[in-house]
């Protein structure tokens, strides 16, 4: 991927001051020519993905990264070709393999086959990845547009469901809570902190496996355990909002809403059922205080709508 002196330019000026520095994508396809069957042109035809092509290599996807996200860390969701002609075994094996390498900073996706017996999810899952991709093109009968019991059977469903999740764990940290879902030969946490501060240090206590060890899977790293058992990670806030719009005759009306990074989400409370809703973009990072930010809003009634702009003050 070659860029072009413009396109450097662009970057610079327009996206760059956007970007957050850390991306993940979510839809990423990787597969090998090698992997794909024979295609005839009618379904070329009838399917506009085939033409946009239906291969990449993990090398070639690390390159188109660099070239898109050049001061980024990007984290990416990768699985393989759900077309009816690849090769899925084979396809399957190779988005693991990449999977496999810290370097890629991937997480991947099982494409699974309807007709597949569904211990090949539960192999799959103590393999490495952390998830499925059923796909409609997959579905055994294609006179029809088939349902999602077509494509993705209540076995395959009944394997993903991890026994007994307990929401809501207390954790060691004030304001910090744990979502525990175990697994076969694995257990999952995800956390929610409601802080308006980054977490640093112990969360969890947790009793120790022979064998076993944490992994930090946001920042792809390991995770330490003290000799208490105590897991020790660092947790963003949430970035939850709450205040007041102090309007020039002192009139106010209380405000809630989300900011993560530079992107912001604001509900407005007038009263009287009434509420106006409104999403932006900050010039810095919402919890910096700096800069100006603004957006479109709409609300109290349908079809109202119209744009707002903020500067941060401390």
């Amino acid at each position: 991927m070659a860029n072009r002196p413009v396109d450097r330019q662009v970057y610079e000026e327009e996206l760059l001051p956007w970007l957050p520095p850390r991306i993940l994508d979510c839809h990423v396809h990787i597969a090998l020519k090698d992997h794909c069957g024979p295609v005839t042109p009618e379904r070329v035809k009838g399917n506009w993905a085939m033409e946009v092509g239906a291969d990449q290599s993990w090398e070639q996807l690390g390159e188109h990264l660099r070239g898109l996200f050049p001061r980024q860390e990007v984290s990416v969701l990768v699985f393989g070709v759900p077309f009816r002609e690849m090769d899925l075994a084979m396809n399957n094996d190779y988005v693991l393999r990449g999977v496999r390498d810290p370097g890629n900073r991937a997480h991947g996706l099982f494409v699974t086959r309807p007709e597949w017996d569904a211990s090949l999810i539960d192999l799959a899952m103590s393999r490495g990845f952390a998830g499925i991709k059923p796909y409609p093109d997959l579905a055994l009968h294609t006179d029809h547009e088939p349902s999602i019991y077509d494509f993705l059977p209540e076995s395959h469903l009944e394997a993903l469901n991890a026994p007994s999740p307990t929401p809501l764990l207390a954790t060691l940290q004030s304001g910090v809570y744990a979502n525990e879902f175990p697994a076969p030969g694995k257990r999952l946490w995800t956390f929610y902190n409601e802080n308006d501060h980054a977490v640093h240090g112990p969360v969890l206590r947790i009793a120790p496996r022979p064998g076993w060890h944490c992994v930090d899977v946001w920042r792809a790293r390991e995770a330490p355990v003290d000799p208490d058992g105590r897991l020790a990670l660092e947790i963003n806030p949430a970035g939850s909002l709450n205040g007041v719009l102090i309007g020039n005759d002192g009139t106010q009306i209380n405000v809630v809403g989300q900011a993560t990074g530079r992107a912001v989400n604001l509900v407005f409370d007038l009263g009287g059922g009434l509420n106006v809703f409104g999403v932006g973009t900050a010039q810095q990072p919402v919890d910096a205080c700096q800069g100006v930010m603004g957006g479109p809003f709409a609300g109290p009634h349908p079809g109202s709508t119209g744009d707002w702009i903020a500067r941060a003050t401390r």
